[in-house]
């Protein structure tokens, strides 16, 4: 068998790695938006959304999203110190 056809992985590892790589960079508001977007998708989104919530009220999704949403501002405000530090550094 071709080994490019052997290495390659399932579409659900692959959806499973894509999704890691979008909140790593994008963080989980902007990742499930992205997805939001760009998806056209099949099938029943109601449910969808009812399996990946797990039964949460409206007011628990939300307090989740502001947490995430803190956590992406920190890290972007990290990000932007580290920047900040390696320009001042570089410019001594």
């Amino acid at each position: 068998m071709n080994k490019l056809l052997m290495d390659q992985i399932t579409t659900p590892e692959l959806r499973k790695r894509a999704w890691d790589i979008l909140v790593k960079e994008l963080g989980i508001v902007d990742a499930l938006r992205f997805v939001m977007a760009t998806e056209m998708g099949n099938g029943d989104s109601t449910q969808e959304y009812q399996k990946m919530w797990n039964g949460k009220s409206m007011d628990e999704i939300y307090e989740f999203i502001r947490m995430e949403r803190n956590k992406q501002n920190i890290r972007d405000c990290q990000t932007i110190g580290n920047q900040l530090d390696y320009d001042q550094a570089k410019s001594k």
